[in-house]
């Protein structure tokens, strides 16, 4: 009765559209109660949120020592869906980009060494993007250096290629 009712509403996907058990380069259904509440494929990602951001000190594009740590855990995650593309997106925080005279540079700078580490580690170059965010990662109400270095980062997201 709620499968009819969700599916009259559009609320639950068409199967076509969902994550499936047999594609493997999708991560695997959400079922609650038999209901399918997976995004489409296209829309996940099997890197949790909490491990998709790698963060950079202030003015650089060098990968600390935490920020590879967190990209090991990528590359161990993104080896088991070698179907699936990865992009590095690229973020400065305001002062940066009001102190750069191409602000775009040093997050296109971040997020190539972010693609270089995956690509050393071995993720296939060719399933690598990597971009310049062009919305700022947050606007802060003010600017401490806990809020900047929040919005100091590379995220690594995933779709279908």
């Amino acid at each position: 009765m709620l499968k009819a009712i969700l599916t009259t509403l559009g609320l639950l996907l068409l199967p076509s559209l969902s994550a499936r058990a047999d594609n493997p380069s999708c991560p695997s259904n959400k079922l609650h109660n038999g209901i399918d509440f997976s995004l489409p494929c296209v829309l996940q990602s099997p890197i949790e949120e909490t491990d998709a951001k790698a963060f950079f000190p202030s003015g650089s594009a060098q990968l600390t020592m935490r920020a590879k740590t967190t990209l090991d855990r990528q590359v161990a995650i993104l080896l088991a869906y070698p179907k699936l593309l990865v992009i590095t997106e690229g973020f400065i925080d305001s002062r940066e980009g009001r102190a750069e005279n191409n602000p775009g540079h040093l997050a296109l700078r971040r997020a190539l060494a972010v693609r270089d580490y995956l690509i050393l580690r071995g993720i296939a170059e060719a399933r690598i993007e990597a971009f310049v965010s062009q919305t700022p990662a947050l606007i802060p109400r003010q600017e401490d250096e806990e809020t900047l270095a929040n919005m100091r980062f590379v995220r690594t997201r995933t779709q279908e290629r």
